[in-house]
C-alpha cells in the first residue's frame, strides 16, 4: 500500500520521521465505521490528534522542517450512505466542516513558525473550505485558515494514484485540468 509520506519522499521531500512516528504510535484515533444500511447515522469523528498530545520532542522536531507544513484532511462517504448532521464534537457544526482538533492543529501549526502551510484535502467527500476565507486577527479562534498559503483536493486518488501528489506539490506537473475542446 502507498502513502503520502512515500509520495512526498519520491518527488525529494524530507518528511518529518518524529511527526510520523508520532501518528503511528496514536491510540484512541477513531477507524472509519463500516457503512451498512441498517444501522442509522453514526457520529463520525475525524481522528485528528488532540494537540495537548503532541509532547515536546514532536514540537522541537518542526524546527529542521519549517519550510512547509502538509496538513491532510479526510472526510470518508459512500454510495446510498447519509452523513451525520452534526459534527462529533460540536453539534453546531456540521461533519464536513471542520472539527476542534482540526482547527486547533492549524493554529498551532501557523503558531509554529512554518514557512508555507498546505492544506490538502484527501477524500471522497467534500469539506466545508469557508476557513480558507477567514480575514480577522490571526488570535481570533474563527481564523485558523488565514495562515493556509495552499489548498489541493486529491479526492480519493487510490493506492497509486497518490503517488502523483509529491510531483504535484513539487511543480513537476500540474494539477489543473483542460477541456476537451480549446
Amino acid at each position: 500500500r502507498k502513502t503520502i509520506e512515500q509520495s512526498l519522499e519520491k518527488a525529494g521531500f524530507k518528511v518529518n520521521p518524529e511527526m510520523r512516528e508520532f501518528y503511528e504510535k496514536q491510540t484512541g484515533r477513531s477507524a472509519n465505521p463500516a457503512m451498512e444500511h441498517g444501522e442509522g447515522i453514526p457520529t463520525l469523528k475525524t481522528g485528528e490528534t488532540e494537540i495537548s498530545k503532541y509532547t515536546d520532542a514532536v514540537k522541537n522536531s518542526y524546527k529542521d522542517y519549517q519550510d512547509a507544513a502538509l496538513v491532510v484532511f479526510s472526510r470518508i462517504a459512500g454510495e446510498n450512505w447519509d452523513l451525520p448532521r452534526e459534527a462529533a464534537d460540536n453539534a453546531s457544526r456540521h461533519y464536513l466542516e471542520l472539527d476542534n482538533n482540526e482547527r486547533d492543529l492549524l493554529r498551532h501549526i501557523a503558531a509554529s513558525g512554518f514557512q508555507k502551510i498546505i492544506v490538502c484535502i484527501n477524500g471522497s467527500n467534500y469539506i466545508d473550505l469557508g476557513f480558507l476565507k477567514q480575514e480577522t486577527n490571526a488570535t481570533d479562534y474563527n481564523d485558523f485558515g488565514k495562515n493556509v498559503n495552499a489548498a489541493i483536493n486529491i479526492g480519493s486518488p487510490g493506492e497509486n494514484g497518490i503517488m502523483a501528489l509529491g510531483r504535484l506539490l513539487s511543480g513537476e506537473v500540474n494539477p489543473s485540468g483542460h477541456t476537451v475542446d480549446l
